[in-house]
């Protein structure tokens, strides 16, 4: 007998979890006749509770788990990481206290997201975990944090988006029979009572109404969704993630899954803004772009037959429109669930007169969805989206000033990205969009008349086009040229590119000369605000040939003439 005993006798640590029958008093006793041992884990059990583990003298040199205090949840985090029971446990225990700390826990978040990590499956753990980092995060204390770990925390969130995506089928199999509420539910009603989180609940939510367990992923993706907005509003999201293409993704799937008015704001502001992380120079490289307008660009590297608009008039508008992809190269634009969602948005915001909160945010998903891509300026075109468009343009006539100009800015990029797409032409080419396209060219912003007579161009190169915009009788090829006669360049940049030769097909329109006069005051333009770069490069890519041959056909207007000369004269100064 004493062989037996004497191994318990000796025994450094004993572990009690989950056993909920133990007494103070005998509890004491044991470990007074055992004072070889150095831990005891009380984690799931009352006894964690005891005053005697709560800073008795006696008992202090303990290492104990529980739930009891930050001491105990701090050794069952370390201790228990692969355990999901009791990391749920745990960190359900932990939410409240967070709420209540001033200052950075690094130590603490590094314990969270390792118990996250090791349990990826487990909708639970990611519910309470989540929660706790982003009390963690409030208050500012985020920017406070290591981006190492702020890095991993943005990776931890996209991971429960993509493990706990919203699923009917899965909530129908879940479902248990008791109504057993979900975690979700509780720890989302603190956030409220915190008055930081309202916007982010259903409104059974807010209105405390019992959620069934099967919900449990659909509350997750919506934490998950808030703790990626709030690390976007403290300017962390724009450096921490990596995989841009994914977390859009992510994000667009949520968008289509809730219809919370808050969770619809969030994602349409997320997603513009993820756009508008990735420098221009990168989205150029990526999509293979022919042109985007960029409102506050500088002289950019960019591959050739590139071009980008720009204006320093604003500052809010620092984005490259471009065509987003997954890791697995799914277009976003190509998907017509994520086309159909965005102008379902649209069109409700229209009809309840909401359009405003986040119009430019809208537009900017719809320059996201539309660049570039045939597909899915097909399917934009054949759901509505052209004519929901030509309505968006009217809800701009009554904003103030600046926000008009940067609605008009956007409103054209979307337009630029139709008809780059010849084949949209017949679908798109009417009286209203050249009643649009001819209000813009009488805008009072310089930047917008710009990228409105560069779009009219486009479509104008068009024979077909040419002679339906003349049977319009609306007079705007005689705007376009009354524009290229009288446009004086301002003192800012307006146009950046590595090659002056996408301008060059436009040179070669004789039957329609306000389209020739455009695109010299293009290449003029470029030489006149940057003469040593784009001077070279005119000369470099043969463009002087093409203007000295253009300007001895008898064909050539004088005015476009004075034009070449002027361009020559500049190709001479620069070039000597």
């Amino acid at each position: 007998m004493a062989a037996i005993m004497r191994p318990i006798l000796q025994a450094m640590k004993l572990y009690a979890g989950g056993y909920c029958k133990m007494v103070v008093i005998e509890v004491k006793e044991f470990l007074r006749s055992h004072s070889s041992i150095q831990f005891i884990g009380l984690a799931l059990t009352p006894a964690c509770n005891y005053s005697c583990f709560l800073g008795d003298k006696e008992f202090e040199t303990l290492t104990i788990t529980g739930e009891a205090n930050e001491r105990q949840i701090l050794e069952s985090l370390r201790r228990y990481t692969n355990r999901s029971v009791y990391m749920h446990a745990t960190l359900r225990a932990l939410f409240p206290s967070t709420s209540e700390m001033s200052l950075p826990r690094e130590d603490l978040l590094k314990l969270i997201l390792l118990a996250l990590k090791q349990n990826p499956d487990d909708a639970d753990v990611y519910d309470a975990g989540l929660s706790c980092v982003f009390n963690l995060l409030n208050h500012e204390l985020g920017t406070k944090v290591h981006p190492t770990c702020l890095k991993e925390i943005v990776n931890r969130t996209l991971q429960a988006m993509t493990n706990f995506p919203r699923d009917v089928k899965y909530c129908a199999a879940t479902a248990a029979d008791d109504g057993h509420p979900s975690v979700s539910m509780r720890t989302i009603n603190v956030i409220n009572s915190l008055e930081v989180g309202l916007e982010m609940v259903s409104p059974n939510i807010a209105r405390k109404s019992p959620l069934q367990w099967g919900d449990m992923d659909v509350q997750i993706q919506k934490l998950a969704v808030y703790i990626l907005y709030r690390l976007r509003k403290k300017k962390i999201l724009e450096d921490m993630i990596s995989d841009f293409d994914n977390a859009a993704t992510l994000i667009m799937e949520s968008l289509c899954s809730f219809d919370v008015p808050g969770m619809t704001y969030r994602c349409v502001y997320m997603l513009s803004s993820l756009t508008a992380k990735i420098s221009t120079s990168d989205i150029v490289l990526r999509n293979r772009m022919d042109l985007c307008f960029y409102n506050g660009a500088n002289n950019r590297e960019l591959p050739d037959g590139k071009i980008i608009f720009g204006s320093s008039i604003t500052q809010y508008i620092k984005y490259g429109i471009e065509r987003i992809k997954t890791k697995i190269s799914i277009d976003l634009g190509s998907n017509r669930r994520y086309i159909q969602k965005v102008l379902q948005i649209v069109e409700k915001s229209i009809v309840n007169h909401q359009i405003e909160l986040f119009l430019e945010d809208l537009l900017f998903m719809f320059g996201n969805l539309t660049v570039n891509s045939s597909v899915a300026c097909q399917v934009f075109v054949s759901e509505g989206g052209f004519e929901l468009f030509l309505r968006l343009f009217q809800t701009s006539h009554d904003l103030a000033s600046c926000e008009k100009e940067e609605v008009e800015h956007l409103l054209l990029q979307t337009l630029f990205n139709m008809v780059t797409e010849e084949e949209l032409h017949p679908s798109i080419m009417c009286l209203d969009l050249l009643l649009v396209l001819k209000q813009l060219m009488q805008s009072d912003f310089n930047f917008v008349k710009f990228m409105a007579a560069t779009v009219l161009s486009q479509l104008a190169c068009k024979g077909e086009n040419k002679r339906f915009m003349e049977d319009s009788k609306t007079g705007i090829l005689d705007h376009l040229n009354r524009l290229g006669l009288s446009w004086q360049h301002p003192e800012e940049q307006l146009i950046y590119c590595r090659s002056l030769n996408i301008f060059f097909p436009l040179l070669n329109c004789f039957e329609t000369p306000a389209v020739q006069l455009w695109a010299l005051r293009l290449i003029e333009h470029s030489c006149m605000k940057n003469g040593q770069l784009y001077c070279r490069m005119l000369e470099d890519e043969g463009g002087i040939t093409i203007l000295c041959k253009l300007a001895e056909d008898s064909q050539t207007n004088e005015s476009a003439v004075r034009i070449i000369r002027a361009i020559l004269q500049m190709v001479e100064q620069n070039t000597q």
